[in-house]
């Protein structure tokens, strides 16, 4: 399986999974109703759920991961406020500061992108992989020192343990990718639904405590 597709399922898995997140929490934050529903806002919560899903495929590492969901939590969150037409007051600023820490939360828990280094080399400790692995190794060690009586015997051995190695690889890459995939969406999912619940609520007795 390519990098690049696997970048589009990302998008679209969390493009679905930014929509449905919006949906529900616009109606929580509206006092569980669909008055003030904001096609806008779905279309941007789309729009960034598929890059958060996109980076869940990405090479990152986790401080980057964590920088840059909390930088697509702020862009969503100015976003937000600009389509509703916000003051950009005190407490305008205080729910886009809880909604970038939201973002470094997400990034953090989720942890560190499908094609990151670090993680492809834990992954390749499959056993699958390493039968592979150690089989092409002994197949190009023969076919170098003369071990087959042919140069075609020995082609056909290479040609046949690197299919092995290359469809064990991407059997890997496949299980690597729906496992970061699977971790990054939910764990983003749960935090913003969370914080679609409770950040009006920090937000009002904020407000309400500091005379903002």
């Amino acid at each position: 399986m390519s990098i690049g597709l696997l970048v589009l399922i990302g998008f679209g898995v969390g493009a679905i999974i930014g929509a449905g997140t919006s949906v529900a929490g616009q109606y929580i934050a509206n006092g569980y109703s669909w008055d003030n529903f904001s096609w806008g806002q779905l279309a941007l919560d789309t729009i960034l759920g598929g890059a958060s899903g996109m980076l869940s495929m990405s090479p990152l590492g986790r401080l980057a991961m964590i920088a840059a969901n909390a930088g697509i939590a702020f862009v969503g969150a100015v976003g937000g406020h600009l389509i509703n037409g916000s003051d950009f007051d005190a407490s305008t600023w205080l729910d886009i500061g809880i909604s970038t820490m939201l973002g470094v939360a997400a990034g953090a828990l989720g942890g560190r992108g499908a094609l990151n280094v670090k993680g492809l080399n834990e992954a390749r400790k499959t056993a699958g992989f390493i039968r592979a692995s150690g089989l092409y190794d002994k197949v190009m060690t023969k076919a170098v020192t003369g071990g087959y009586r042919t140069a075609g015997i020995a082609a056909n051995a290479l040609r046949l343990s690197g299919y092995n190695l290359t469809r064990q690889w991407n059997k890997m890459i496949v299980k690597q990718a729906g496992d970061a995939l699977a971790k990054s969406l939910a764990i983003s999912a749960g935090v913003l639904f969370s914080g679609s619940a409770v950040k009006p609520l920090i937000v009002n007795q904020s407000v309400s405590f500091f005379n903002l």
